[in-house]
């Protein structure tokens, strides 16, 4: 099917590429049979949204296990799910991660899954032991990114293009 036939989402300068001869063969024949039907961009398009709405409570998850019983208890309650997440992701960074899973746990055991419940439990506990309120240290981009958790996604896909290519006459 041509590229530019009703229905596809191709811009004209990529189609003068992939018809041109320094478009490589193999990609040329790939690219035409590609699926770039409006349907499939907006699929992909719902698909990025979707993972950009639970990146913040993924980090959580990972760094406070307990948070996920107390979104879903939030949830079952009708609390603002939004301002809970980055109310917490700001504990997490100010008290770090073993100190916000022992508040979560201990908010959840008094029944209020709430951040404030969260936030005072921290700050109790710091006054128990005598130490000054945290102060939330802002660094430059570069230096987050080296301690940033990285998971690696699933290489499937590429095994099943290189499959596909092999079957192609």
């Amino acid at each position: 099917m041509n590229p530019g036939t009703p229905g596809r989402l191709v811009s004209r300068s990529l189609q003068k590429r992939v018809h041109s001869s320094s478009f490589p063969r193999a990609m040329r024949k790939r690219f035409m049979a590609m699926n770039m039907s409006g349907e499939h961009i907006q699929a992909l398009v719902d698909r990025k949204r979707r993972g950009r709405r639970h990146r913040a409570t993924d980090h959580l998850a990972q760094a406070a296990p307990a948070s996920r019983d107390l979104l879903m208890r939030a949830a079952e309650r009708g609390d603002n799910l939004g301002a809970i997440t980055s109310a917490l992701s700001n504990l997490l960074d100010r008290y770090g991660a073993a100190e916000l899973q022992a508040a979560i746990i201990d908010a959840l055991a008094k029944g209020v899954p709430h951040h404030n419940a969260v936030r005072q439990v921290l700050e109790r506990r710091r006054d128990d032991r005598g130490r000054a309120p945290p102060v939330a240290v802002i660094l430059p981009a570069h230096v987050q990114a080296r301690d940033r958790v990285v998971r690696t996604g699933s290489l499937d896909v590429y095994d099943k293009l290189v499959e596909a290519s092999h079957d192609e006459p």
